[in-house]
């Protein structure tokens, strides 16, 4: 086992990428939660392995990835509550997707059918 966080924050809820290259995880490393990557081969011994995901929310929380790998859902309490948005893998400018006005928490990607 190897450590790929390595901080002093508090790091959480981790999922792997579907091509087990990354490990993607919430942390506080920057006062609040937010969503980092690691390379699952990265030496933490004698590299900083992991890095911000740009989402550009405040707040980022609980990611959970895509049936095809491609896209992150994950929730952010930006607007007061607790809404659903979705980004690419490699990060970019969250899109919102729910506007309940309420808790939406603990998204999953439903796998695809025929």
């Amino acid at each position: 086992a190897r450590n790929l966080t390595r901080s002093t924050s508090t790091d959480w809820f981790p999922v792997w990428s579907p091509d087990g290259k990354y490990l993607y995880f919430q942390s506080t490393r920057d006062q609040r939660p937010q969503i980092y990557s690691a390379k699952a081969d990265c030496d933490s011994e004698t590299t900083e392995c992991s890095r911000l995901l740009n989402t550009g929310l405040i707040y980022s929380l609980l990611p959970t990835f895509s049936v095809d790998g491609q896209q992150i859902a994950l929730n952010s309490i930006d607007t007061g509550f607790s809404e659903l948005y979705f980004i690419p893998q490699e990060g970019m400018l969250a899109q919102r997707l729910t506007f309940t006005g309420g808790q939406v928490t603990n998204a999953r990607w439903r796998p695809h059918l025929p």
